[in-house]
């Protein structure tokens, strides 16, 4: 199946960020022909080193991973007893159709757990920002109103 889409790592920019513009970009645009047709085209022999020792392994050992755990799910999905007859085929081959398992391996258990607690840091944040909103709009006084309704105040500025 064609790739349609895939990340490029962070880390992996790291790993070649301290190399020269001009490999720097070789090695992205060979990693967006890998991840496209499976071949990186020709490299200077920097580059080509950089993507065979940063890159490369990390990549096929994500697409693996990818791809156990999509085997997984669909003998998960085959071995429901519910649907034993028409499921295991039509399973796989949704599966299959679906680009983002073969490209974006999903967060492990400790990334995970990292995001939840970032997001519910973030919802206790929102609560309180809220509730500190409020307060101040009870404690604030209202605005005064203009002596005349037809003449606004006039404010002397502060450089005066």
């Amino acid at each position: 199946m064609k790739r349609t889409n895939f990340a490029f790592r962070y880390d992996w920019n790291l790993a070649i960020a301290h190399l020269a513009p001009e490999y720097r970009l070789e090695i992205i645009e060979a990693t967006i022909r890998y991840a496209e047709t499976g071949e990186t085209g020709p490299l200077t022999d920097i580059a080509a080193e950089a993507f065979r020792s940063f890159i490369l392994p990390d990549f096929e050992r994500r697409r693996k991973s990818a791809e156990r755990r999509a085997r997984s799910k669909a003998r998960k999905i085959s071995n429901d007893s519910s649907t034993a007859d028409s499921v295991p085929s039509e399973a796989s081959e949704k599966i299959e159709e679906l680009p983002i398992i073969k490209t974006l391996p999903g967060p492990n258990r400790r990334e995970r757990r990292l995001l939840e607690a970032q997001e519910k840091r973030i919802q206790k944040k929102r609560r309180r920002n809220a509730a500190a909103r409020a307060k101040h709009a009870a404690e604030t006084p209202a605005p005064p109103t203009p002596v005349h309704p037809t003449h606004p105040p006039v404010y002397t500025p502060f450089w005066l």
